[in-house]
């Protein structure tokens, strides 16, 4: 292709582990990730971000779905660009018919950590009085459609659609805005808590998500479990701001455009 093409390897962790290494030597591999962007999705203290530091050096440049992921490749001495997650109507597109109610109080989809299993311990009889679909899912392989813990696309964006909130445990301690979680449960009407965070501009919390210390989460959904005009108000404009003004068309484009000036 020629050297003006931008090509883009989405999640490299997962596709340079799970693929290219294993069918190229490391010489070609190499030669081959030189003509390549890669997209990163990580949080700067996983094991996958630093799988990524790996080949990242290999590549034209990275790129990055959060400004903490951008910040973090770059004190690595890496160039860095920032290609911010976007909405598409994929993002909660089903092939049922709409839901008439949501019958869900709160919907937990994340990836099983120790401080996400201390939360829910610590608060067990608060969300056991609650109808809630609380989904934690073993970090350490990749996920397939025969996975257990898996929900295909169709049948996740259901499942928000029947749920009053969605909430947002961090992985850690960093305080990271999990833009992949957040813009999936907006563009499905559910209204976010989640702990304080970085990095959610141009979202505006108190607007578009409820964003609260880690000690008042549950003291949050609560509130808003009984407060259904404020929980609606807040979810409905959520929604309409990100298919408004913050669509994946536009944030390709810019990021392009970044690319091709050099920025």
């Amino acid at each position: 292709l020629p050297t003006d093409t931008i090509q883009i390897v989405v999640t490299p962790h997962e596709f340079f582990n799970l693929f290219l290494t294993s069918k190229f030597p490391a010489p070609e591999l190499k030669q081959m990730t030189r003509q390549l962007y890669l997209l990163g999705t990580e949080q700067p203290d996983s094991d996958w971000f630093h799988s990524n530091l790996m080949v990242a050096p290999n590549a034209r440049a990275m790129l990055d779905i959060n400004p903490l992921g951008v910040e973090a490749y770059r004190l690595c001495g890496l160039r860095c660009f920032h290609l911010p997650l976007g909405y598409h109507p994929m993002l909660e597109r089903t092939g049922g018919p709409p839901v008439a109610e949501r019958d869900l109080d709160i919907c937990l989809l994340a990836s099983l950590t120790e401080r996400r299993e201390k939360f829910l311990a610590r608060n067990a009889d608060f969300f056991a009085e609650r109808n809630c679909h609380l989904r934690l899912v073993p970090l350490g392989f990749a996920k397939t459609e025969e996975t257990k813990s898996y929900l295909a696309v169709e049948e996740r964006n259901a499942v928000l659609q029947r749920s009053k909130l969605l909430l947002n445990i961090h992985y850690s301690e960093l305080r990271y805005f999990e833009w992949h979680r957040m813009l999936v449960g907006l563009a499905n009407g559910c209204c976010i808590v989640t702990e304080t965070c970085e990095g959610f501009a141009p979202l505006i919390p108190g607007k578009h998500f409820v964003m609260v210390e880690p000690g008042q989460v549950v003291e949050a959904c609560r509130y808003y479990l009984e407060h259904q005009e404020e929980r609606t108000a807040i979810a409905r404009a959520g929604r309409a701001f990100i298919r408004d003004h913050f669509t994946q068309a536009d944030s390709c484009l810019t990021c392009v455009e970044q690319i091709a000036s050099g920025r």
